[in-house]
């Protein structure tokens, strides 16, 4: 069972019509006919912008808009199996380099600041007095 943003994509593909054609014919905003064709249909305004729209965007492909609105009406079908993520395989090493990082940027924060805040000394002349810092005169 297709959504109806399939079965129109489905069409307009058959038809080498591109989605920018679509919207300027139907003038439905470009990304509102993405939402449709991808099934995300809750990113829209409301019920009936998206039963217009359905509607607008089978009437450009020459399509009974009913039949196109009556898809959306259809239950959505149950996946046999539920979906699970894909394991991460990098998930050990990047629990090990998280803490090393934020290690090494302390590390470096503190070297920084002892570098930039540490008093400089005055130079000593060769006899072990500080020579004086001021300009001659």
């Amino acid at each position: 069972m297709q959504t109806p943003g399939a079965y129109l994509r489905t069409e307009r593909e058959a038809r080498g019509v591109s989605l920018e054609e679509v919207a300027a014919v139907t003038r439905v905003p470009l990304p509102a006919l993405r939402s449709i064709e991808e099934g995300r249909l809750d990113e829209l305004p409301g019920e009936v912008f998206v039963r217009g729209f359905l509607r607008a965007y089978a009437r450009c492909l020459r399509l009974d808009p009913e039949d196109v609105v009556t898809l959306l009406d259809r239950p959505a079908p149950e996946p046999s199996m539920p979906l699970l993520p894909a394991p991460d395989l990098d998930l050990r090493r990047r629990r090990i380099a998280s803490p090393a990082l934020l290690l090494v940027l302390i590390l470096a924060s503190l070297l920084l600041t002892l570098v930039l805040w540490h008093p400089v000394a005055p130079p000593f002349s060769a006899n072990g007095t500080a020579a004086p810092t001021g300009s001659p005169g």
